[in-house]
């Protein structure tokens, strides 16, 4: 199975970031079938996160169709900034309008994800062959971005815990501690420091891109890295951004460029991040 927003095996991977405790790097298919997300359990979270205001925002541009939350970027590195901007106001809803979701849908073929990594699953949006599928397939984006929003406050809040485990209570841990483990207060400190595009030379990692992009009907994709300060230090994520026309927007939260685990912040210093960005880029400087 295979996350339907992740890149498949580039010719070669760089040897992993540097830093004490960063889990080691998965092989690019392993991390892209790592991916695959547990969807009918989502999407009661779009209310939630992505649902927005009714008058829209003011902040941008509204991207998409007519009625449309999502927001069109000059850049990718607009579409992380104002997506991190907002979760550190306290406004998931607005974060998720980072995210381009009507485009993806409207652009999405079944066939060529098909085609793309050999095989379909459970979790492989509909063809879209109808109105009807194209709402579907709508909420479901929706919820796919819902998750990502809630993994990544996650790795902010509580970066010590292992957010792919269950937690078990007990006497060294209450309801009301993991409660308290989630408070949003400590958002307020986030804030992207850097965010920096990765490109390979080589023409297969170039044609791996167009290739998704083919899926989504989408101009182009770029994978980014990205540092972020938060209220417990700095930690590196990554991103996938997708242009429409001249507007860019996320598709996902992941580079595997980096060797980051999909939808994780690894802890870092802002050297060990920029020496990642160097491995992944393939160069020595």
């Amino acid at each position: 199975m295979s996350d339907p927003h992740a890149p498949a095996q580039p010719p070669a991977s760089p040897p992993p970031p540097p830093g004490a405790g960063r889990p080691t790097r998965a092989p690019w298919v392993v991390a892209a079938l790592a991916a695959v997300v547990a969807l009918a359990a989502v999407v009661a979270l779009v209310v939630v996160l992505v649902g927005g205001d009714d008058e829209g925002g003011s902040d941008g541009d509204a991207g998409g169709s007519d009625g449309g939350t999502e927001r069109g970027f000059d850049s990718p590195a607009e579409a992380v900034t104002f997506m991190v901007d907002r979760l550190a106001a306290g406004e998931g809803g607005e974060a998720a309008e980072a995210f381009a979701v009507e485009p993806v849908v409207a652009g999405w073929s079944y066939e060529a994800q098909a085609e793309r990594i050999r095989a379909v699953s459970f979790s492989t949006w509909l063809p879209g062959a109808s109105d009807g599928y194209d709402e579907i397939n709508e909420d479901v984006r929706r919820g796919e971005i819902a998750v990502e929003l809630r993994t990544l406050v996650r790795n902010v809040l509580a970066p010590e815990r292992d957010q792919a485990a269950t937690t078990s209570l007990g006497d060294d841990v209450t309801a009301e501690e993991l409660v308290d483990e989630l408070s949003p207060e400590p958002l307020s400190e986030l804030s992207a420091v850097r965010v920096d595009e990765l490109d390979r030379s080589e023409a297969a990692f170039a044609e791996t891109l167009e290739q998704q992009a083919d899926v989504y009907g989408a101009d182009e994709l770029r994978m980014v890295a990205m540092l972020l300060d938060t209220a417990e230090g700095q930690v590196m994520g990554g991103a996938m951004a997708v242009r429409y026309d001249d507007e860019w927007s996320l598709l996902s939260l992941s580079a595997p460029l980096l060797g980051v685990p999909l939808n994780r912040l690894v802890p870092v210093t802002e050297q060990e991040y920029l020496e990642a960005v160097a491995s992944a880029l393939g160069s020595d400087d």
